[in-house]
C-alpha cells in the first residue's frame, strides 16, 4: 500500500487503539479439562526454546511446595497465572530430567488461587452482547460488543502470540468493509466557527483524500512522528521483552539513559513532541495527536506524559488492528484455563496481613482473609506468595483490623496515591446510518450538513498558548453533551440497525442521545447501555514508580505499578509474565525467560 493510500485510512483507525483492562458465578471455579491437559502436555514437551526457558538446573529453594495467591483476574492476574504455570511446569520438567543438578530437589511444587471480586474474568477487557431476534431463523442471536480492552495491534506481543495459541477467531476493530457504514470520520472543535475543523469522507476519491490530510497536518510532521514511534516500541520490546525480562522495577529500565525513557516519562506529550523533538506543526500536534491521545485516554496532550501519548498514536506503525470477535476477554479466561489456577469469583479479599505477628521477617508468609459471596463466609488461609494485581486504592479492604489506608501505610508508606480518571462507555443502537442533526454540535444553519461517522473532539482552545492558560475542555453552550469520541461499530443485516460507542467524560441517557438524530423521535434508539469505568490513571509526568516486590515482605508483589507507566491490556499481561518470571527465577535461579 502507497503512503497516500495508507493516510486515508489511517486517521479513522487511530481511533480504536482504546487499550482500557467473564465468568461463571461460582464458588470454587477450576477452569481445566481433558483437553487442557493435553495442551499444557504438548507445551511443555521438553522443548524449552519454545516456552522461553533456558535452566541450568540450579534450583535455589528446599521447600518442596509453595501456595500463591493473586488478587484480580484481569489482564495482569490473568496472565501472571498462565506465566507462573507455563514458567514453572517447564522448568520442573527440566530438572527432573536433567542429570547435571546440583540438588536434591527436582520439583516444586505450587497451588495457584486467585480471587476475584467481580463475578467474570478479565477485568476491564468486559463486553456485553446486543441481543436481537432473527426473524428469518426464529432464534435469539448475541452480537458481542467490547466495552473496554476494546482492540490491539499486531505489536501486543503476548495478546497476539496467545491468540494463535489458543486458536481464537479475530477480526477487524470495526466493520470496515461494510458497505452500510460511510466509515467518514472528522475532528470536532466546539469553538470552532466550522466546528469540524477535519472532515474525510470514504465516498471522496482517496488520492484527494490523502492530499487533504497532508496539506491539514504536514508530510514531514507525520514521517518524523512515524520513526520516532518504530524508534520508541522497538526499543520498548527490546528491554522489556527481551534483554530487561525479568525487571524487578520499572525505574531501573526507565532510567536507563540508553533507552530515553527519562525524557518519555518526564515530560508532556505536548512538551516532548514540540520541544524536544522540534514537530512544530500546531495543526497536527492540537488537532490530530490530541484527537487520538483523548480518544484513548480521555486527557490531553498537554497533560499527559509522553510515553503513554505515544503508546495512543502506534497504530501508525501497525500492520493490523483487531479484536477478539467473541470477546477480547476470551484471552485471560484462556490464561485461567490452561493456568492449573483455581479460580474464586465474587470473592472478596478484606485483609492481607504477616503471617507472623509483630515479627520482622522479610520472607514473612501472608495471611489472607476474604469473603466468598457465593457461600457468605469469611475464609482465612495463609500464602507463601501474595500478587496483587489490582490498584492499591480499590483493594476495598472491610475489617477491624486493617483498611486500606492502613495497609498502604503499613506496606507500602512511599506509594503515590493514584488519580483514576472517570469515564462513561455509552453503547446503542439506531436505524440511523449516522447522526444526522447539525444543531446537536452546533451548526444552526447547516441542515444538509453531512456528519461524519467517527467524531473525535479536541478541547474548545485551539492555540499553543492557549493550552498553558485555559483548563476548560468542553463550550457547553455549544454541543448537545460533552463526548471524546463518537462513532458507529458495525451493522446488524437482520434488525437494519447499528451500533454506536460513545466515550464521555459524564455519564449520557438515552433522552440526552436523542438530539443526535433528526426528527427527535425516541424510536431513532433500540439497544441501550452504560458503563462507568474508572478506567486508568490520571497519567501526569511521573517520577518514580511502586517496585514489584515489597521491600518489607518479598513474598508481596504489586503488578499495578505498570499502569502509572503505560495502560493497556498488553502491558497489564506483560506485568503479570514479568512477576511470574521472577517468582520463577527464586526457585530456579539460573533460568533464563524470554517473552512472548
Amino acid at each position: 500500500m502507497n503512503l497516500f493510500n495508507f493516510l486515508s485510512n489511517f486517521s479513522i483507525l487511530l481511533l480504536f487503539l482504546f487499550n482500557f483492562s467473564l465468568g461463571r458465578n461460582t464458588q470454587n471455579s477450576k477452569l481445566s479439562s481433558t483437553e487442557n491437559t493435553n495442551f499444557h502436555q504438548d507445551l511443555f514437551n521438553l522443548n524449552y526454546e519454545n516456552v522461553g526457558i533456558n535452566s541450568k538446573h540450579q534450583i535455589n529453594s528446599t521447600n518442596p511446595s509453595i501456595n500463591i495467591a493473586i488478587i484480580g483476574s484481569g489482564a495482569a492476574g490473568s496472565s501472571t497465572a498462565y506465566y507462573l504455570n507455563k514458567f514453572l511446569s517447564a522448568l520442573n520438567s527440566n530438572a527432573t530430567n536433567s542429570t547435571n543438578s546440583t540438588t536434591h530437589l527436582d520439583h516444586l511444587s505450587y497451588n495457584i488461587k486467585i480471587f476475584e471480586k467481580n463475578d467474570y474474568v478479565g477485568g476491564r477487557a468486559f463486553k456485553i452482547n446486543y441481543t436481537y431476534i432473527d426473524k428469518d431463523l426464529d432464534i435469539i442471536n448475541n452480537i458481542p460488543v467490547d466495552i473496554g480492552g476494546a482492540i490491539f495491534t499486531n505489536d501486543n506481543l503476548i495478546l497476539s502470540n496467545a491468540i494463535k495459541i489458543f486458536n481464537l477467531s479475530t477480526a477487524a476493530s470495526i466493520d470496515e468493509d461494510n458497505s452500510k457504514i460511510d466509515h467518514s470520520f472528522g475532528i470536532f472543535n466546539s469553538s470552532d466557527p466550522e466546528k469540524f475543523v477535519y472532515l474525510e469522507y470514504s465516498s471522496t476519491n482517496q488520492f484527494y483524500n490523502s492530499i487533504k490530510f497532508l496539506r491539514k497536518f504536514g508530510l514531514f510532521s507525520y514521517i518524523q512522528l512515524k520513526y520516532l514511534l518504530s524508534d520508541v516500541i522497538s526499543k520498548f520490546i527490546e528491554y522489556f521483552y527481551k534483554s530487561g525480562f525479568p525487571f524487578d522495577s520499572l525505574n531501573h529500565i526507565i532510567d536507563k539513559n540508553s533507552t530515553n525513557f527519562i525524557e518519555l516519562t518526564n515530560l508532556t506529550t505536548l512538551d516532548y513532541l514540540k520541544n524536544y523533538k522540534k514537530i512544530d506543526n500546531s495543526n497536527f500536534l492540537l488537532q490530530f495527536c490530541q484527537s487520538v491521545i483523548r480518544s484513548n485516554y480521555a486527557q490531553n496532550i498537554n497533560q499527559i506524559h509522553s510515553f503513554v501519548g505515544l503508546v495512543s498514536l502506534s497504530p501508525l506503525t501497525a500492520n493490523k488492528i483487531y479484536h477478539v470477535t467473541n470477546g477480547n476477554n476470551l484471552i485471560f479466561e484462556k490464561f485461567i484455563q490452561n493456568s492449573t489456577s483455581d479460580l474464586f469469583l465474587d470473592t472478596k479479599v478484606l485483609n492481607i496481613e504477616n503471617f507472623y505477628q509483630n515479627i520482622s521477617l522479610p520472607n514473612n508468609k501472608l495471611k489472607l482473609t476474604y469473603l466468598n459471596n457465593s457461600i457468605n463466609k469469611i475464609q482465612n488461609e495463609v500464602f507463601d506468595k501474595v500478587i496483587i494485581a489490582s490498584p492499591l486504592e480499590y483493594l476495598e479492604f472491610e475489617n477491624d483490623k486493617t483498611s486500606n489506608s492502613n495497609f498502604i501505610q503499613n506496606f507500602y508508606p512511599d506509594h503515590q496515591y493514584v488519580e483514576f480518571k472517570d469515564l462513561f462507555v455509552t453503547i446503542f443502537s439506531s436505524k440511523k446510518s449516522a447522526p444526522n442533526n447539525p444543531r446537536f454540535f452546533g451548526l444552526i444553519n447547516r441542515r444538509d450538513f453531512q456528519i461524519p461517522t467517527t467524531i473525535l473532539s479536541i478541547p474548545s482552545f485551539s492555540t499553543d498558548e492557549d493550552y498553558y492558560q485555559n483548563k476548560e475542555d468542553f463550550d457547553d453552550e455549544a454541543i448537545g453533551f460533552e463526548f471524546y469520541s463518537i462513532q458507529i461499530l458495525k451493522y446488524i443485516p437482520a434488525t437494519e440497525e447499528y451500533i454506536y460507542k460513545v466515550f464521555s467524560p459524564n455519564y449520557i441517557s438515552k433522552f440526552q442521545l436523542l438530539p443526535l438524530f433528526f426528527p427527535r423521535n425516541i424510536n431513532n434508539i433500540n439497544f441501550y447501555y452504560s458503563k462507568h469505568w474508572k478506567a486508568f490513571p490520571i497519567l501526569t509526568p511521573i517520577q518514580k514508580l511502586d517496585d514489584f516486590q515489597n521491600k518489607f515482605n518479598k513474598n508481596l508483589y504489586y503488578l499495578n505499578s505498570m499502569e502509572s507507566l503505560v495502560s493497556t491490556l498488553e502491558t497489564s499481561a506483560l506485568s503479570g509474565a514479568n512477576i511470574a518470571a521472577l517468582i520463577a527465577k527464586e526457585y530456579f535461579k539460573d533460568a533464563e525467560f524470554s517473552l512472548p
